[in-house]
């Protein structure tokens, strides 16, 4: 007897696509992001060499960045993985102190919760993930920030 999957088949596609940038127009509530908050806890617990990777989630407002986390912690309950709960951290950008939100896993990977200020990404690598992207201030120039990133193996999910 199988157990029923708890993600719907346009869910279950999107995870499954492994391009290196990935785009999706969605409607309102219909899980995607949710999904991808699935996909960012298996990616953040699985180790060097398996497919881990760090996971940059860019929302356009901090109440985005909240949800965003506390479903990558569900799932990862969930899974059973081994992860710490979600913590607030302020890291410094030049002369800005950022909060971010991050959830830290036994692999050493983590998802992260950034502000949608393209500079936030210089010096990272990983995956990106913009969601509700048509809603920040520079869609430009994140999204050139976020390609930037292609060149060391990472890669981005753009939602909208």
């Amino acid at each position: 007897m199988n157990a029923p999957a708890v993600l719907l088949p346009y869910q279950q596609a999107w995870i499954a696509d492994k391009a290196q940038v990935k785009v999706c127009e969605k409607s309102r509530r219909v899980g995607l992001s949710w999904a991808e908050a699935a996909d960012a806890a298996l990616t953040a617990a699985s180790g060097h060499g398996a497919g881990g990777d760090d996971t940059w989630y860019i929302g356009y407002n901090q109440d985005m960045a909240k949800e965003f986390i506390r479903d990558v912690g569900s799932w990862a309950k969930h899974y059973r993985l081994a992860a710490n709960e979600m913590q607030e951290v302020i890291f410094k950008d030049e002369d800005r102190d950022i909060l971010t939100f991050v959830i830290k896993f036994a692999s050493g990977f983590r998802v992260t919760a950034l502000s949608s200020r393209p500079s936030n990404l210089r010096g990272k690598q990983g995956i990106v993930v913009i969601d509700e992207a048509a809603f920040h201030d520079d869609l430009q120039g994140l999204l050139k920030a976020a390609m930037a990133l292609l060149m060391w193996g990472g890669k981005v999910r753009i939602i909208s």
